[in-house]
């Protein structure tokens, strides 16, 4: 028996993945799965369970091997499955061998074809599209690609308007806090222009406010907000200038699409569920027990009450409440202290606050006063 074929036999028992080729498939099919187990002997235990953080090209295949192996995975992604923000996602992705000096990558992308094509027979459908590509630049500029690396950079030209240039290598390298592979990483410049344009990114960064992510003058980026829904409240009809990715972190939320609030379109999301809502989506929300929710994207961060929202706080609170902060109330499911009060249209409702600090929220029609 051979070194190779000893370490086989050694992985079969161990339950080790020989994904994505298997046994009968020929010579070429049989020696690269010899390879893909001398590489990947994983010792599986039914009980072990697995988190795969990051749904990209490496995650996603990391976490299909390991399933393939006879593991229990878990696939994590911050923006849901298949999205476009991902290094390896969109219609613009290519496989390319050039990656600087990062030679492993280079070699990665060759062995790349041979699992594309083997996964394609194996689930029956097209998904690699084999196009060509052209590329164009100068011999004295090969270097400089070679150099980046794959990583995108912006190019400052003699004649360039140097304050519009530097507020795009601004917007270019923060808006992403450098998380999107476009995102940019290093700038190019015309040596004629160089000492004028070198100082004003820095300029134009150093410029950006800072705040929280409801502040609509503040930089663009990631924000991450975590919302505590009192039992009983209802978010009224909204929508937001951003596309907004929500997770369930603890109870059942109920969420709906549409500009008016309607309790048979509301979908139970249980805890650990997704919902992604494009920038503009009128949607409202429900829950019926204390609930957390993690909202996430790309700020600022903004939203907008299709029947406007006002606040106990707010001046003019005497003309649309009937009850006052901290006024102690009675209601149907329990006595306590009005904590917060929201109007939108006819919407009305109050968080109540009881003796032993826990909070629900009721509609206005169900307050009595004691």
């Amino acid at each position: 028996m051979s070194r190779t074929q000893e370490a086989h036999g050694r992985a079969r028992r161990h339950h080790t993945t020989d994904f994505p080729w298997r046994a009968g498939r020929g010579a070429s099919g049989a020696t690269q799965s010899r390879k893909w187990a001398e590489r990947a002997s994983i010792r599986s235990r039914r009980r072990d369970h697995i988190a795969v953080v990051g749904a990209g090209a490496f995650g996603g295949w990391t976490a299909l091997s390991l399933l393939r192996s006879g593991l229990r995975v878990t696939l994590i992604d911050a923006w849901g499955p298949g999205n476009t923000r991902a290094s390896s996602g969109g219609e613009t992705r290519v496989i390319r061998a050039v990656y600087g000096g990062n030679r492993v990558y280079g070699s990665l992308a060759a062995r790349a074809l041979a699992f594309w094509r083997d996964a394609e027979r194996e689930w029956g459908r097209q998904v690699f599209f084999r196009t060509g590509a052209l590329w164009l630049c100068a011999a004295r500029n090969i270097r400089f690609q070679t150099e980046m690396g794959g990583k995108n950079a912006v190019i400052v030209l003699p004649d360039a308007d140097l304050d519009h240039a530097a507020r795009l290598t601004a917007a270019g390298a923060m808006r992403y806090a450098g998380q999107k592979c476009t995102a940019t990483s290093r700038a190019i410049v015309a040596h004629e222009v160089e000492g004028a344009f070198i100082e004003r990114p820095r300029a134009q960064i150093d410029a950006l406010p800072l705040g929280p992510v409801t502040d609509a003058a503040c930089a663009d980026g990631p924000f991450v907000i975590r919302i505590r829904e009192s039992p009983g409240f209802i978010v009224p009809p909204h929508s937001h200038s951003v596309d907004e990715h929500i997770t369930v972190v603890q109870g059942t939320w109920y969420y709906g699409i549409g500009e008016v609030f309607d309790s048979t379109r509301l979908q139970a999301l249980p805890a650990g569920s997704y919902a992604f809502a494009t920038a503009g989506t009128m949607m409202f929300a429900y829950s019926p027990e204390p609930a957390v929710v993690q909202v996430h994207g790309i700020g600022p961060f903004d939203t907008h009450w299709k029947h406007g929202m006002i606040s106990l706080e707010d001046a003019d609170a005497d003309t649309v409440f009937r009850f006052r902060m901290g006024e102690m109330v009675s209601t149907p499911r329990g006595d306590g202290r009005i904590r917060w009060g929201g109007a939108s249209g006819k919407l009305i409702q109050y968080d109540i606050e009881r003796a032993d600090g826990s909070v629900f929220a009721v509609r206005e029609h169900e307050v009595r006063r004691p």
